[in-house]
């Protein structure tokens, strides 16, 4: 699907959104449920094309987390976690205990680890 996007106009007031918000937006068909972006204080970000590299290096660290980890850990990879009421990320790792997995409401922000690195693309931006 092809997204128009637009870099923000610093100064001028923009529309905060919530978490229930964006839920709403893919609910009412407005957005779609894979589409890359993060509600990052509010705003929703498009999120960068990952590239080759990019997951070479995520897989590699995903296969060292989950063998170090004890067994009450594990490990995921690109889940979306809702940290506050207006924002939901969406890093390349997390770890949390597994009791947390069944909960939608788990709460991530004592997780063990959070890892999330930019592409590229995106810190050249």
């Amino acid at each position: 699907m092809n997204v128009a996007v637009t870099r923000a106009a610093e100064g001028f007031d923009r529309r905060s959104f919530t978490a229930q918000d964006v839920r709403r937006m893919i609910d009412n068909g407005i957005m779609e449920e894979n589409e890359r972006v993060e509600l990052v204080e509010g705003e929703l970000v498009v999120m960068a094309a990952k590239g080759y590299a990019h997951d070479l290096i995520k897989n590699g660290l995903n296969l060292a987390l989950a063998r170090a980890l004890p067994s009450d850990m594990m490990v995921g990879i690109e889940n979306s976690i809702q940290f506050t009421d207006n924002t939901i990320l969406e890093p390349d790792l997390v770890v949390f205990k597994r009791s947390a997995r069944a909960r939608s409401d788990a709460d991530f922000t004592s997780s063990a680890a959070i890892c999330s690195w930019p592409s590229k693309s995106r810190s050249q931006a």
